[in-house]
C-alpha cells in the first residue's frame, strides 16, 4: 500500500526546532567554527542565520515536516532545480531523519471502509503519530530585504520585477525540476485537477458545511447560473477548471493590481525567448476559469484557520458567483491546449462528488465520500 504525504492534518507533534539544535546542524553542516541566531518564524518553520568565516546561509528548521506536501526527497529536487537556474535562493543542502515515513506503521485505518482506493486514505487516515523522531531543515543562501507593504504594491515598478522573476520561474521545463507529475489525482495545493480528493481532506469539512449553509440559506440564482447549495458551487468549479488549459497560479490581489500585473508578465515572458508568445487575454481567461475553484477552495481553508476569516471570504465566493451568475458577468471559454505545457502522468482522478444538497450536518460530507468510494469499488 503506498500512501501520499499528509496534507495538512494539524497534529500535535512537532520537530526540534530550538537554538541548540540549529546550532547543532550548523556546525555539522559549516564547522565546529559555526555561529546560529535565530532570525524568525512563520506558521511552517523557524529561520536561523547560520554562518562561519566564508559563508552566510539561512537556516530553515520545519515545525512539522510530517504535515509537508511532499516529503523531503521531493522537496529538495524541486529547491535545487530552482536555485541551479537563478530562480530562487541558491540550495547549500539538507539533514533529515526519520525519513521516508512509513504511513502503514504510524497511521491508524480504523475509520477507512475496507477496499476503497488508496488515495482516499490520506482522508480517512489518522496520522497524528507520524509526526515522532522527525526532522527536516535546509540551508538556503542567505537574503537579506524588507517586507512589501501596500504602497510597492501599486508601484509598475514592483509589478514589472515580480512579473519578469515569475515568468523566467514559468519558462523553467520538467526536464529541468525532474519531479513527477500527479496534479490531476493527487492533492497539490492549491493548483490541482484533483478537485474532490482535495477538499475531501477533513481539513475542509466544516468549511465546506458552513458554505453549504448560507446557500442554501440565501442562494444565488440569475440569468445564467443558480448556487444554492455547495454541491452547485462545486459542480460548476469543477465544469470550469476542466475547461483551462493548464493549471495556473493565483493572486489575492484587487482587480486594478492584477490587470497591471498580467500586463506586465505577459510582455516579460514573451520577451525571453519563450516556446511560444501569448495573449493577455489567455492570461486572464486562465484566471477566470479557475477563480470559482480558488474561492470555494480558500474560503474552506480559511474557515479551518479561523472561523471568522472563513465567513469573511466566503463573501468573496459569494461576489465572484453572482459575477459569473450575472448576464454580463465573467464566463469560462475552452482555451486551447498547448504542447509545451507538461502533461499529468497519473490517471485522472474522478471529480463526481454526490454531495448531498440539503443542510448540512456533522457527518453529511463525511458519508457523501464513503457513498463515492463504495461506488467506485462495486
Amino acid at each position: 500500500m503506498r500512501l501520499l504525504p499528509v496534507f495538512l492534518t494539524q497534529s500535535t507533534l512537532a520537530a526540534d526546532t530550538s537554538p541548540e539544535k540549529a546550532l547543532s546542524t550548523c556546525k555539522e553542516f559549516f564547522g565546529e567554527e559555526a555561529t546560529s541566531s535565530r532570525l524568525g518564524e512563520g506558521e511552517q518553520a523557524v529561520v536561523y542565520k547560520c554562518e562561519n568565516s566564508t559563508l552566510t546561509s539561512a537556516l530553515k528548521i520545519y515545525k512539522k515536516p510530517h504535515e509537508l506536501v511532499g516529503e523531503p526527497e521531493f522537496r529538495i529536487k524541486v529547491d535545487r532545480a530552482v536555485g541551479d537556474a537563478g530562480n530562487g535562493p541558491a540550495f547549500y543542502g539538507s539533514k533529515t531523519e526519520g525519513f521516508p515515513i512509513n504511513y502503514e506503521v504510524c497511521g491508524n485505518f480504523d475509520n477507512c471502509e475496507p477496499g476503497i482506493p488508496e488515495i482516499e486514505y490520506v482522508n480517512c487516515g489518522n496520522f497524528d503519530a507520524c509526526g515522532e523522531n522527525l526532522f527536516y531543515a535546509k540551508f538556503e543562501e542567505f537574503l537579506s530585504g524588507k517586507n512589501v507593504d501596500v504602497k510597492d504594491l501599486h508601484k509598475p515598478e514592483t509589478y514589472m520585477a515580480v512579473a519578469t522573476r515569475l515568468a523566467e520561474l514559468h519558462q523553467m521545463t520538467k526536464e529541468e525540476i525532474d519531479i513527477p507529475i500527479k496534479f490531476c489525482s493527487e492533492p497539490w495545493p492549491w493548483n490541482t485537477n484533483a478537485l474532490r480528493v482535495h477538499l475531501s481532506n477533513p481539513l475542509f469539512e466544516k468549511g465546506l458545511e458552513y458554505i453549504n449553509d448560507n446557500f442554501k440559506k440565501d442562494p444565488i440564482e440569475d440569468e445564467k447560473a443558480s448556487f444554492t447549495c455547495l454541491k452547485d458551487i462545486y459542480d460548476f468549479a469543477v465544469q470550469n477548471v476542466e475547461m483551462s488549459n493548464s493549471p495556473v497560479v493565483m493572486t489575492e490581489l484587487d482587480s486594478g493590481a492584477v490587470n497591471l500585473y498580467l500586463g506586465n508578465y505577459t510582455d516579460a515572458y514573451n520577451a525571453l525567448n519563450p516556446p511560444r508568445n501569448f495573449t493577455i487575454e489567455e492570461v486572464e481567461g486562465e484566471f477566470v476559469c479557475y477563480m470559482p475553484w480558488y474561492v470555494l477552495e480558500r474560503s474552506a481553508f480559511l474557515y479551518a484557520l479561523n472561523p471568522d476569516w472563513g465567513k469573511g471570504f466566503n463573501e468573496v465566493l459569494r461576489g465572484v458567483l453572482s459575477e459569473f451568475a450575472a448576464p454580463d458577468g465573467y464566463k469560462c471559454t475552452k482555451g486551447e491546449t498547448y504542447a509545451e505545457y507538461p502533461q499529468c502522468e497519473t490517471q485522472q482522478s474522478d471529480n463526481t462528488w454526490d454531495i448531498p444538497c440539503a443542510a448540512s450536518s456533522p457527518t453529511t460530507l463525511a458519508l457523501s465520500l464513503i457513498t463515492f468510494v463504495l461506488v467506485q469499488f462495486f
